[in-house]
């Protein structure tokens, strides 16, 4: 097995006929989670097949790379092998597997229709190709919005991932992204939350490295009743006056220096009880309908502006994640739980630093 979480990029050879930054020959190794990006050869410049290699190739990106011969990502040098593709974000898909043992020699059921081949979106990748760039000098972590978050899959390989990525966050952040690294969303090192009102079935989390103060200076934060909310803090969060939660409402806040933060799957635990007096509920940003729902539903923004980068996600009670799309500007989205069982779900959308949480329910 090539080592999970692995990532190359900047090689490159200097007599032009090099075989593969990864070369796999007599064997058949799993290669899972790795980056291999930018690298030149002569063959197959990310991965190059020899003799009898039955590889299996599963949530890795192999792009941008450079063969002087051919097979610039993949190369399939001999008949006798017939490696599998499965959630990976290739250069140039099938076509670009070329080789003696490519084409009608290999096995092209063997390439998953759940590769994808389209830019990974790194945060800083380098310019251009071999060793004359320092991959030390880059950011091959994934970007928000990478068609590569969340893209993944586990089946077959649970055992053997690492818990943690090459940058030491969880491995399995949701769905499994493709590559070296798990997208993991920013958290600023302080919050300030004010002028927020979670009303019935609305659920958010705030969370900074530092400090998170609520209310104050004439604003206030009321979580009303069937609302939820959760704050998680590195150093500590501080309540002013215009914060409460109504009878019924649930709000959980605590210290966590390393987290985890708000963007793994988190049920409020600890109800707070204030005023019942009731108040006004100011509307989400988003409408969801028609809840319940016997399977399709739709998700619609509100305002001017909605927004153009985020995610929704569905979990069921179990808090495993069932479904993930990104939002780019639209105001509209369809979704479909038609073939889930009947009960609760909840849909999580993620805009910026702002996480809003609604009830789904099945029957």
């Amino acid at each position: 097995m090539i080592p999970s979480g692995e990532t190359t990029s900047g090689g490159g050879t200097t007599n032009g006929f090099g075989a593969g930054t990864i070369y796999v020959t007599d064997c058949n190794p799993y290669i899972v989670s790795t980056t291999v990006v930018n690298n030149t050869n002569g063959i197959g410049a990310a991965i190059a097949f020899g003799n009898a290699a039955n590889a299996h190739v599963q949530n890795c990106i192999l792009y941008g790379n450079v063969a002087t011969n051919y097979g610039n990502q993949l190369a399939i040098g001999l008949p006798n092998s017939d490696p599998f593709f499965d959630w990976n974000d290739i250069e140039g898909g099938l076509a670009g597997i070329q080789g003696g043992g490519s084409g009608a020699n290999y096995t092209t059921a063997n390439y998953s229709a759940t590769n994808i081949m389209v830019p990974p979106q790194f945060q800083n990748q380098s310019t251009g190709v071999g060793n004359g760039y320092n991959p030390a000098n880059y950011s091959w972590q994934l970007i928000f919005g990478s068609p590569c978050v969340n893209s993944g899959s586990t089946t077959g390989v649970i055992n053997l991932l690492p818990a943690l990525d090459l940058a030491g966050n969880p491995r399995i952040n949701g769905a499994i992204d493709i590559g070296a690294y798990e997208y993991t969303i920013p958290v600023p090192a302080q919050v300030l939350v004010n002028n927020v009102t979670l009303g019935n079935g609305n659920y958010s989390c705030y969370n900074a490295t530092q400090t998170i103060t609520v209310a104050g200076n004439g604003t206030a934060f009321e979580v009303h009743a069937g609302g939820s909310g959760e704050m998680i803090a590195g150093e500590r969060i501080t309540s002013l006056p215009g914060s409460r939660a109504l009878f019924g409402g649930n709000l959980h806040g605590y210290i966590a220096p390393t987290g985890p933060w708000c963007n793994a799957p988190a049920v409020p635990s600890v109800v707070t009880v204030s005023d019942p007096t009731p108040l006004k509920i100011e509307k989400s940003t988003f409408t969801l309908y028609p809840n319940p729902t016997t399977g399709r539903f739709v998700v619609e923004f509100s305002g001017d502006n909605p927004p153009n980068q985020g995610f929704v996600e569905i979990f069921d009670m179990k808090g495993k994640q069932i479904a993930t799309q990104p939002i780019r500007g639209d105001r509209r989205h369809e979704f479909s739980i038609s073939e889930k069982p009947v009960g609760l779900y909840l849909l999580r959308i993620i805009t910026g630093d702002r996480t809003e949480t609604i009830k789904i329910i099945k029957d």
